[in-house]
């Protein structure tokens, strides 16, 4: 696990903290992400009724079906008689959902689509692609990005001072703490046993010659159980991968590319991403088979994963800890009671110590509700906020108190 240092800080960073940088939330991935779609078919699907006049690359055929099979089984869940469009639209019901069936060992026939362990290795391929790109930094959009970067920026150089304290736990599966996190001098550290983890350093290669690796290409973003400001990312994370069948290891890229080719992808200095598409196609196959560790907010989430519980644990450790405690856009939201036991047992290994400061940025108040009942007298009252630079100043002003 991470080395002991004097960690007295937490951030819980939820959906709301990257929304900023252009990417879904959980409560609105089914409606948001299809925009996603509708660009990936009209960019790589242009004839679709002539198939002959065009070829799209192998690892876009992969992500359509991996898509497609998504809302496949979104439509599928749409036709029951207890569940609204909130509810499909919300990416955690639906994982719930499918995880459910899969515990239950159901069959793939019994509810009419495909069988129910490829269907969620399909969704989760198709979260990934989702998530994976991190498109704030686009050189396409900077001139409608440069406020949003900016508030990221000021956001990062303010705690650069606390790396040391600071321990980030979070829900989302993107890139975008890491990301900022690194730009502004603060390396990540993710808290997995050696023995439970291994890092890949994905090649990138000159587009002349694609056996031919460039040199001074990577930005490495992590370490495992090094320095830097400890990252806890409960659900999993978009450079996390699983071979299947070997669910106790993690698979970690600690690289982010930024220009060459990964197989028939090129990558560009302006526009980082985890893995080029057609590394999936690359990775995938081989009988070896890769899946984004991409981990369903159920209660069965840490079963077989050897890697995760390293992550909860010090999590937990952290919560157990903690002078003071931070959350930035994570709404508590129902279909994950397991995190409230995590909350729960946090304070329960607190004893009789003295209890945490804890603050949350939300704008909406049915939020502030939520935390200030789960925590009671420990919930300090900042009132409605949303992400931005005003908020920055208050996170800055706490932190000064400590």
């Amino acid at each position: 696990m991470s080395k002991e240092t004097k960690r007295d800080i937490v951030f819980f960073l939820g959906a709301g903290f990257s929304a900023l940088a252009g990417l879904p939330t959980m409560s609105s991935f089914g409606e948001e992400s299809k925009e996603d779609y509708d660009r990936i078919i009209n960019r790589h699907f242009p004839s679709q009724s002539n198939p002959t006049q065009f070829s799209p690359r192998r690892a876009m055929v992969m992500i359509k079906e991996a898509a497609d099979v998504y809302y496949a089984f979104q439509k599928k869940c749409s036709e029951s008689k207890i569940l609204f469009e909130k509810d499909t639209n919300n990416l955690e019901t639906i994982f719930c959902i499918a995880e459910c069936m899969y515990e239950a060992k159901l069959k793939g026939n019994e509810f009419h689509l495909d069988d129910i362990e490829n269907t969620i290795d399909k969704m989760k391929l198709w979260i990934w692609k989702t998530y994976q790109q991190l498109t704030i930094v686009v050189d396409h959009y900077v001139n409608d990005n440069n406020e949003k970067i900016e508030i990221y920026d000021n956001f990062f150089g303010g705690v650069e001072n606390i790396a040391d304290r600071l321990t980030v736990i979070t829900t989302n599966y993107d890139f975008v703490y890491e990301y900022f996190s690194y730009k502004n001098g603060m390396p990540c550290n993710y808290p997995v046993e050696n023995r439970n983890a291994e890092f890949v350093t994905i090649k990138n290669t000159d587009p002349n010659d694609n056996d031919k690796p460039i040199d001074g290409v990577y930005k490495v973003y992590a370490n495992i159980n090094g320095t830097g400001v400890t990252v806890c990312k409960l659900h999993g994370s978009v450079n996390y991968f699983q071979r299947k069948n070997q669910e106790e290891k993690v698979v970690i890229n600690n690289n982010i590319s930024h220009r060459g080719f990964i197989g028939k992808s090129p990558t560009t200095n302006d526009r980082p991403a985890v893995l080029a598409l057609d590394a999936i196609w690359e990775i995938n196959k081989d009988e070896e088979k890769y899946i984004p560790a991409i981990i369903p907010p159920t209660y069965a989430k840490l079963t077989g994963q050897a890697w995760l519980r390293d992550i909860w644990h010090e999590a937990l450790n952290a919560l157990s800890k903690a002078r003071l405690i931070i959350f930035i856009g994570y709404s508590i939201p129902e279909s994950d009671g397991f995190m409230r036991a995590l909350f729960h047992a946090s304070m329960v290994l607190r004893g009789a110590n003295k209890p945490p400061n804890i603050y949350v940025i939300d704008p909406e108040i049915e939020v502030h509700l939520k935390y200030h009942k789960l925590f009671d007298s420990m919930y300090k009252n900042i009132g409605k906020r949303s992400f931005n630079c005003e908020t920055i100043d208050k996170i800055r002003k706490i932190l000064s108190r400590i």
